[in-house]
């Protein structure tokens, strides 16, 4: 049976996606909280979305996911960058059980596009989560084990890149204006502190660019619309 779609979880999901699935903003992002050694390796100039998603059904109130292919430079092989949106009042060890079965099923997915290859497509995974309370789990999949048997060559190993965005300090904020900002307004609303950021971000959005591409100066309104009080949506236009 399927569960339910959260309205407040939607309303995060179509920013995240409507900013994050933007090929140009993806690279920003993943340049800000990738490590360097793997941004180093990525040519960037080939990274397209991939139009699917992978979660579980019971989780579509509080989980969103992109996925990105692109190509590295030095093997000019593939690798998959899926990004796992969790927003959740706390979080979830068992995020990287589910992890797990997210990769497999883009190993299923590659399967069906490229059914010659010879190799699994390497999938990095991110875990971009928002919530109450700071991120307090391992990302090492292996940590789910007992300790006694953490070490055993049966056990499968992986870890995923998190993005923890629970706390409310800007210095956490990395990445293009258009990331940033989106950024700041899932904080702002996810903590009702809107007004403690209102100088930031009205600073963000007035160099914005008002045509071109997508009209993210509408995308924020909307979402500050749909998000915070009608006051503070008439300030913000008044920027």
């Amino acid at each position: 049976m399927k569960t339910p779609e959260h309205p407040v979880h939607q309303l995060h999901a179509k920013l995240f996606e409507a900013v994050f699935s933007d090929p140009v903003e993806a690279v920003c992002f993943f340049q800000a909280y990738l490590p360097d050694a793997l941004t180093a390796r990525i040519d960037w100039n080939t990274l397209v979305l991939k139009e699917n998603s992978f979660i579980d059904e019971e989780f579509h109130g509080s989980e969103s996911d992109i996925l990105f292919q692109a190509k590295l430079k030095d093997m000019g092989e593939d690798i998959f960058l899926y990004v796992l949106f969790e927003h959740q009042s706390k979080p979830d060890k068992w995020v990287r059980f589910r992890l797990l079965k997210y990769m497999c099923r883009i190993w299923d997915a590659s399967f069906k596009e490229f059914p010659k290859q010879k190799k699994l497509i390497p999938v990095l995974p991110a875990v971009f989560y928002q919530g109450n309370s700071r991120w307090n789990y391992s990302t090492q999949f292996s940590d789910l084990f007992h300790d006694t048997l953490k070490d055993v060559d049966f056990i499968p190993r992986f870890s995923h890149v998190l993005t923890d965005q629970s706390g409310f300090s800007n210095d956490e904020i990395r990445g293009s204006l258009k990331v940033r900002i989106a950024q700041l307004l899932m904080k702002a609303a996810f903590h009702g502190k809107i007004r403690e950021i209102f100088s930031t971000l009205s600073a963000l959005m007035s160099e914005l660019p008002e045509s071109g591409g997508i009209r993210y100066v509408r995308v924020f309104i909307r979402y500050i619309a749909a998000t915070q009080e009608r006051k503070m949506v008439e300030e913000f236009k008044k920027t």
